[in-house]
């Protein structure tokens, strides 16, 4: 059995599997936020329409209709006022820092959790560091042949967060995203260790809505998004019981393997994010 069968295996199981399904409930869900520019959840408090206070007031058995004095019309005010929703455009403009934490159930090179750090310049302009990584353990199994892959994922970038209307945002910005791919594969004849090292600097666009309570709570989702790679470079090694050879020619097919993952677009689904801001 070539061992390069289960080296293009372990390269392809980065990806996770974005499936129809999931791109579909991305759709249904996204689109009245992004139509209205609202919030897909309530707001802390709910607006309440002004009614006036009208009692009845029998007079030689009729029955009229009186508004109040004029002494309650402030208080009246004062309550409607203080009922009104406070937008997250608005907490936007005195809570200027947020914290957050991140989880994607679905995102390639395993960019699964994370932490974030931003400042708003502005109501409608939030920028940003952002940290996002993960790893998972992989096993292939195929008649006498067996291997075994550790993937591991890593992305710092900078963002800039651009509203239109009260939540729904754009984001774009520039960072860095790196994969190691650590692996064993062996059988009775041969034992190979393939190692990978895949660098990229990329260049993050997501779409998404954010909103923020007078608490200072904070709720986010990134529908889609996307690492567009602007450069890549990889480095790859290989150890084993090969001929001196056969070690070379794999090696250098390793390589053109990761180079070509080191440029690849990868896709991030349902970027969650819970926070504080202040």
């Amino acid at each position: 059995m070539n061992p390069l069968f289960f080296i293009r295996r372990i390269l392809v199981s980065k990806i996770a599997c974005l499936t129809l399904p999931c791109l579909f409930l991305c759709v249904v869900i996204a689109t009245p936020c992004i139509g209205a520019g609202k919030p897909l959840i309530a707001q802390e408090t709910t607006s309440k329409k002004k009614s006036k206070n009208t009692k009845k007031v029998k007079d030689s058995g009729n029955s009229r209709v009186s508004t109040d004095s004029k002494d309650a019309a402030p208080q009246i005010e004062s309550e409607s006022n203080a009922a009104q929703t406070t937008k997250s455009e608005d907490i936007r403009k005195t809570k200027k820092f947020e914290v957050d934490a991140l989880f994607t159930p679905s995102s390639d090179f395993m960019l699964r959790y994370g932490a974030s750090f931003a400042k708003s310049l502005s109501p409608n302009l939030r920028v940003g560091l952002t940290y996002l990584g993960g790893s998972k353990n992989k096993d292939f199994s195929e008649g006498t042949v067996k291997s075994t892959a550790v993937l591991t994922g890593m992305a710092v970038y900078g963002e800039g967060r651009f509203f239109v209307g009260n939540s729904f945002n754009v984001v774009s910005g520039i960072g860095y995203r790196s994969a190691l791919i650590d692996g064993q594969i062996s059988d009775s004849t041969f034992d190979v260790r393939p190692k990978i090292t895949v660098q990229s600097i990329v260049v993050p666009l997501f779409l998404g809505n954010a909103w923020t309570w007078n608490s200072g709570f904070t709720l986010g989702v990134d529908w889609i998004g996307a690492f567009i790679p602007i450069s890549g470079s990889a480095k790859s090694s290989l150890t084993g019981n090969l001929t001196s050879r056969d070690a070379s020619t794999l090696n250098d097919i390793i390589l053109q393997e990761g180079q070509n993952l080191a440029k690849e677009t990868s896709l991030t689904l349902l970027m969650t994010s819970i926070g504080w801001a202040f």
